[in-house]
């Protein structure tokens, strides 16, 4: 993934989830940083691995890995559901059915 793509997306899941924002607990030690949680939910998905993997890789657990996981998929169903995560239309159909039917119909490719 490109950079500048990677840091939109964080930006936008950071902005808009209060999870993946620095957060202090009851003694004041600082929480796990929004960039972290982020990087860890995009491994899952990129590479398919478990949230147990990431724990010493990434040095977060994997109950923390779990949830920023949950939270960045709800994240980005929100803020990029109504553009990229919309219903076919007929147009967006017809183009899929002429893709596959050229794939399964070329013997030669």
């Amino acid at each position: 993934m490109a950079r500048p793509l990677f840091n939109e997306i964080v930006t936008a899941v950071i902005d808009h989830d209060p999870f993946f924002r620095n957060n202090f607990d009851c003694s004041g030690k600082e929480g796990i940083f929004g960039l972290l949680k982020c990087t860890s939910a995009i491994r899952q998905l990129a590479y398919s691995v478990h949230a147990e993997f990431l724990d010493e890789y990434m040095q977060i657990s994997e109950r923390s890995s779990r949830l920023a996981l949950d939270h960045f998929c709800e994240s980005d169903m929100q803020i990029y559901g109504p553009k990229y995560l919309r219903k076919p239309t007929v147009t967006d159909v017809e183009k899929l059915y002429l893709a596959s039917t050229k794939k399964s119909t070329c013997l030669d490719c």
